[in-house]
């Protein structure tokens, strides 16, 4: 296990002992692949934010049941997901429940009407399986290595550099469709 793992698996374990200084470690550590995580799911920045903050709210409760010798840093990434989720599904509700409060109008309601334009990092990581980019967000937003992926998604770490760069050819091909677009 990387060095990083083993420090914030050490970070986690001591949170769960109410070490407040632990906890404050692990939010430097943690806040920005956890905002970037949720962010690759939501593409809003104030979801993400809020995300952001139930994570830490709820690893501050819960991180006595992290499993010792476990990964922690897919551990609290699966915690963001697991919220970014939530808020999504609870958006989807609103949505429908406008629809049955306004039976009569045409307008079709969805996801995107609820959260902000998308950036266009999100658009291109639409392009992608949901595999695909989840190894792009880990490699250049979340900043680990192939191998380190590998680790965290239990991986042969051929598989992920093939993945990868897959990935990144379809990220290209569509980065340079919405160029032209945008000339036209």
């Amino acid at each position: 296990m990387p060095e990083t793992s083993n420090s914030i698996n050490s970070l986690i374990i001591k949170t769960a002992h109410s070490d407040k200084e632990a906890f404050e470690k692990l939010y430097m550590e943690m806040r920005k692949p956890v905002y970037y995580y949720a962010l690759r799911f939501c593409g809003n920045h104030e979801i993400a934010e809020d995300v952001m903050q139930d994570t830490f709210i709820t690893l501050w409760s819960k991180s006595g049941l992290f499993v010792p010798g476990g990964n922690g840093r897919a551990w609290i990434l699966t915690i963001a997901k697991n919220k970014t989720l939530d808020i999504i599904k609870k958006n989807r509700r609103l949505i429908s429940l406008e629809q049955t409060n306004k039976p009569y109008e045409d307008e079709i309601y969805d996801l995107s009407d609820v959260i902000d334009e998308k950036t266009t990092l999100g658009e291109l990581l639409k392009t992608l399986s949901s595999k695909e980019s989840d190894i792009v967000v880990l490699r250049h937003i979340i900043g680990l290595s192939l191998s380190e992926i590998a680790e965290e998604k239990s991986m042969k770490r051929g598989t992920v550099f093939w993945t990868y760069n897959s990935a990144i050819k379809k990220l290209r091909k569509a980065y340079e469709r919405i160029e032209l677009n945008e000339k036209q």
